[in-house]
């Protein structure tokens, strides 16, 4: 890959964290309304979902940081490529992936159902994964060219 098609990749990729940003917001959004429906107690499976998911969040904002950075700097080294890759993009997917492993016992929650927040929260969460596949998709495809 020469300078000009890197830069051209890490452009796509930003407009994508950008987006995902915004669809993280989106859920935070939602996932307080669906608290407030909560009684007393919160649920374990609800607690860890949003500790799943702000850990991925803090990662997300890391990694679109690092981004802007690369991008300011030009500095697309094989190194600085890894340590996005390695240290802020597959942190934040994993976490996010805990997370998202935890809705099927969201949705037995009794206050939950027949909610319209959580099933807003399904549909922005389906199309918060397919912007995730999209940057794993190219970072899984820059591991590739840019590994040791």
């Amino acid at each position: 890959m020469n300078n000009v098609s890197i830069q051209t990749t890490f452009e796509e990729i930003y407009n994508l964290l950008v987006d995902f940003s915004n669809q993280i917001e989106g859920i935070r959004k939602t996932t307080y309304f669906l608290t407030i429906e909560l009684s007393d107690s919160l649920p374990i499976s609800w607690n860890q979902f949003i500790d799943y998911f702000d850990l991925g969040a803090y990662f997300h904002h890391r990694c679109q940081g690092y981004v802007e950075c690369l991008r300011v700097t030009n500095a697309y080294s094989p190194s600085s490529i890894e340590i996005w890759i390695h240290e802020l993009v597959n942190p934040a997917a994993s976490n996010f992936m805990h997370a998202m492993q935890l809705m099927s016992e969201i949705e037995k929650i009794p206050e939950f159902k027949d909610s319209e927040q959580l099933t807003i929260l399904k549909m922005e969460i389906a199309v918060f994964r397919k912007t995730a596949m999209m940057i794993l998709q190219y970072s899984n495809s820059l591991n590739l060219k840019y590994s040791y």
